[in-house]
């Protein structure tokens, strides 16, 4: 009985130090092998050429094993290259650790294998990670060039700052375009291109020449399109090298501009003769695209005085009128005057005419008064805010007869909010007339009379200004927000246009991490501050550091900062302390008791 005891005994020490050889020598039924990057893996990640990484090599296993590990490089777009194998160093039971780096930038494919002692079995990790490493932190692949070619197409506008290109197409025809990428060494680049109702994705075979059909101009129409140079591998490694804006302008418009003289009467089709009290006389033109007979809008306007540029403005979204004024000295008698229109379809107008001046004894009055003292108000004077006035127009002149017959337009323009008319009248045979109760906004105050008298087919006209000083007691106003998610802006809050508000999806978001811009404005300058807390649902935020400002009055500030909160499908409530903003005279957004309230908006996520 002892003797059988004593070779079960045997027998299950030899089973035992079996089992212990094969866990401590092979395992492939249970290890695998994981290769990671030292980020998160899950954004993209730029390696560049005077920097290194660090990647981490994963044993999963249930106990630990004996043996090395080594990270596994193949520089995939690199000629005359070859694999190469750097050891790595133990961290724990489970890790091993090696850092990289190289001088030659290119497509590299990184994987892990761990080596078993004892059996010198190997296990291959079961993934790869491919990355592109750039040349220094700022040199990679670029989009060099963007042309279209084989359609009648003209670019009207490059801004390389801001990488726009902008073009005009004819939608009678398809155009290719052209796509020209600076990339040494490089492989596996994609070109994506994205719009209105577009999406296009191109792999690269030939960074010098890339020519691409976009069959999307089927109507008339301004299509705006951003392309993004991007790594050609798919999942994490996706990274974005370069971005370019294009804008198309579609249009089939064959119509020139006009050219409008407005009140004044052409002689000859080249003479205007005016007469004024004043020592220099506003001249007024009138260029017009008008959208009903299929005009695509004016791109230039110009107007020069006697060989010089008065005025010259462009306007690369198109604007359907335009009503320069140049001012004309009475120190000299004859102006020669050139204008210039052009469209966004490259049709233009001309005209030139000769100026004609006389000074004449002819003069109009601008007076405001209180309503409530019926006084005039001084030009040192400051108005509580609230005040009601009254403006008195009128029209004098010693040496010419402005009875029996004379007709008389009187129209007060509000100068200090781009030229907005307040009042127009229009009187026979009465040189003045009245607007009364109204009420200035506060801050400084431009209002100026423009008088029109016409008698015997003869037009004078006159002018005359008015400043009023309105106390300042309303605190700054935010008017507008903006959400920002990669290229594409979202208006979550707009005071003046509501119906320009809109939500966002939450497809959109993916990585990209949403920017918020807060926009704020005062009749007054706005103290500025460098950074202000905004909070969503009541947790705060990071600071938001100022975006950009009126730089010389500081009028108009705007604040942009990254949304630090996963958003999701519902309705997020934003909020900035009122005394987080304030205006010279110390006004900021409060109760009656002067206690602080919030600024307060919404955001929607669908």
């Amino acid at each position: 009985m002892k003797k059988k005891y004593a070779v079960l005994l045997i027998t299950l020490s030899i089973v035992g130090l079996l089992l212990l050889n094969s866990c401590a020598g092979d395992l492939s039924g249970g290890l695998s092998v994981e290769l990671t990057m030292s980020s998160d893996s899950k954004s993209p990640v730029l390696i560049t050429t005077d920097s290194s990484v660090t990647f981490y090599i994963k044993l999963n296993q249930p106990i630990s094993s004996v043996g090395s590990a080594q990270l596994v490089i193949n520089p995939i777009s690199i000629a005359n290259s070859s694999e190469i194998l750097l050891s790595t160093s133990r961290v724990d039971a489970r890790t091993f650790k090696v850092s990289f780096q190289t001088d030659v930038p290119g497509n590299y494919s990184f994987s892990a294998k761990f080596i078993q002692d004892g059996n010198k079995k190997v296990f291959t990790s079961k993934n790869t990670i491919e990355k592109y490493i750039e040349a220094g932190t700022v040199n990679g692949p670029k989009i060099k060039e963007i042309t279209l070619k084989n359609v009648d197409a003209r670019i009207i506008q490059e801004q390389d700052s801001t990488r726009v290109i902008t073009a005009v197409v004819d939608p009678s025809q398809t155009p290719k375009v052209l796509f020209t990428v600076e990339a040494t060494g490089m492989n596996f680049l994609t070109l994506g291109i994205f719009g209105e109702n577009m999406e296009f994705v191109q792999n690269i075979t030939n960074p010098e020449d890339m020519n691409i059909g976009l069959n999307i101009f089927n109507k008339e129409g301004i299509y705006n399109y951003t392309v993004m140079l991007y790594d050609g591998q798919v999942g994490e490694t996706l990274k974005t090298f370069d971005t370019k804006k294009i804008k198309f302008i579609v249009t089939n418009d064959k119509i020139p501009p006009t050219i409008d003289t407005g009140d004044y009467k052409v002689i000859n089709d080249s003479t205007i003769n005016i007469e004024s009290f004043s020592d220099t006389v506003p001249l007024r033109f009138g260029f017009k695209e008008p959208p009903s007979d299929g005009n695509i809008g004016l791109y230039k306007v110009k107007i020069d005085v006697d060989g010089k540029t008065a005025y010259e403005k462009t306007f690369p979204n198109g604007v359907s009128e335009d009503y320069p004024v140049v001012n004309l000295g009475l120190s000299k008698s004859v102006y020669s005057v050139n204008l210039y229109a052009e469209d966004l379809a490259n049709k233009t107008t001309t005209k030139a005419y000769n100026i004609n001046l006389k000074k004449i004894d002819i003069k109009a009055s601008l007076i405001a008064k209180k309503v409530s003292l019926d006084q005039e108000i001084q030009a040192s004077e400051q108005l509580e805010y609230g005040e009601r006035i009254k403006f008195d127009c009128s029209v004098a002149s010693d040496t010419v007869d402005l009875t029996d017959g004379a007709t008389f337009t009187f129209v007060i323009k509000d100068d200090s909010n781009e030229g907005k008319e307040i009042f127009n009248m229009k009187q026979v045979n009465q040189r003045s007339v009245t607007y009364s109760n109204f009420m200035p906004p506060e801050g400084k105050n431009y209002f100026s009379l423009h008088t029109v008298v016409e008698k015997g087919g003869i037009k004078y006209y006159v002018t005359d200004q008015k400043v009023l000083n309105v106390q300042d007691v309303v605190a700054p106003e935010l008017y507008k927000a903006v959400v920002t998610i990669g290229s594409t802006q979202t208006v979550i809050f707009d005071k003046d246009n509501p119906l320009n508000e809109k939500p966002i999806k939450e497809s959109e978001i993916g990585f990209n991490p949403p920017l918020l811009t807060v926009f704020f404005r005062d009749r007054s300058k706005i103290s500025y501050k460098p950074t202000v807390r905004v909070s969503i649902d009541d947790v705060p935020m990071s600071n938001f550091s100022i975006d950009n400002f009126d730089a010389n009055l500081y009028r108009y500030v705007s604040y942009r900062g990254s949304i630090s909160k996963t958003l999701v499908k519902q309705t997020y409530t934003f909020s900035i302390a009122g005394d987080a903003i304030e205006d010279s005279y110390g006004n900021f957004l409060c109760d009656v008791n002067k206690n602080p309230m919030p600024y307060k908006f919404s955001l929607t996520v669908e």
